[in-house]
């Protein structure tokens, strides 16, 4: 059980109002070059810095809970670590050690999603940011789930792919997918049927809903289940089966996705999705 947080008994207390003020995108780079912040004439900020007390907080590797120091903080990351007193591990670093200690794959879910991907023919489907930002996803998390879905006896697989540029470099997709497709080839050589089936940006449709633009994220979604025809995809390998993993880690998106999917289940009860963290009113391993 989680222990509550203890007032430090050194804390007297200040009079006046208590005003939280969140600076998005504001903070002490180590690099004067190319610092917007540093070379912006905040002569108002630094007037009140030097009058407080100040201190300096960590915003992003392990000290806000993700795997590593060399991982970026984001706005997400500051939503589950502001205010909490303590450190708790974000999405990416909650998935890798349930990989490594096998409990995903020891999970009711998981379970009932092998046994629908493996029984009559059914294929398992993996949608998700395609990259290894480690903010919102992790394609070794990904490549992790297909080995165990191939030692589980899943011999059809479909990867329906968002590919970044914002978490990683831009333009850079052919350095995931490259490798990508020799390890899917790897398992192919081995006799089973592991094909990307559709794929496109995350900046324009399905993901990135900036002015809470629902036609957006529908537009991706209809690609990429098949209700339209998709881009990126290769001939004999597009499929609209039922049975699907979503595989990000912020729960708005798989939320969305998720009551999306309902239109799916409805005409098809063979249709399910899960998702690789739990949200209120979704599954997950």
């Amino acid at each position: 059980m989680l222990e509550p947080l203890v007032k430090n008994p050194a804390w007297k207390g200040r009079r006046g109002p208590l005003l939280l003020v969140i600076m998005d995108g504001v903070g002490y780079g180590k690099y004067p070059a190319g610092d917007a912040v540093a070379d912006a004439d905040m002569r108002h900020f630094r007037a009140m810095e030097s009058r407080g007390p100040t201190t300096r907080l960590k915003a992003h590797g392990k000290a806000v809970g993700l795997p590593s120091d060399e991982d970026m903080g984001n706005s997400e990351v500051g939503h589950n670590a502001i205010g909490c007193g303590r450190v708790f591990s974000q999405g990416a670093k909650l998935v890798g050690a349930s990989i490594a200690s096998g409990a995903m794959f020891e999970g009711d879910v998981w379970k009932r999603i092998i046994e629908r991907s493996t029984k009559g023919g059914g294929s398992l489907h993996f949608i998700g940011l395609f990259s290894d930002g480690n903010v919102h996803s992790n394609i070794n998390h990904l490549m992790a789930m297909v080995e165990r879905a191939a030692v589980e006896g899943v011999r059809r697989v479909r990867f329906h792919l968002l590919l970044d540029g914002r978490d990683v470099g831009a333009q850079s997709a052919l350095d995931y997918l490259r490798p990508f497709e020799v390890f899917l080839d790897g398992l192919c050589a081995e006799g089973f049927d592991y094909k990307v089936a559709s794929g496109g940006g995350r900046q324009y449709i399905t993901m990135d809903r900036y002015g809470a633009n629902w036609d957006m994220v529908r537009k991706g979604w209809d690609c990429h289940s098949g209700y339209r025809a998709a881009f990126c995809k290769r001939r004999g390998s597009h499929t609209r089966l039922p049975g699907r993993k979503f595989c990000r880690y912020r729960s708005g998106h798989r939320r969305i996705c998720y009551s999306l999917s309902g239109r799916a289940r409805r005409k098809d009860h063979r249709w399910g999705l899960c998702c690789i963290l739990q949200f209120q009113g979704g599954q997950s391993p």
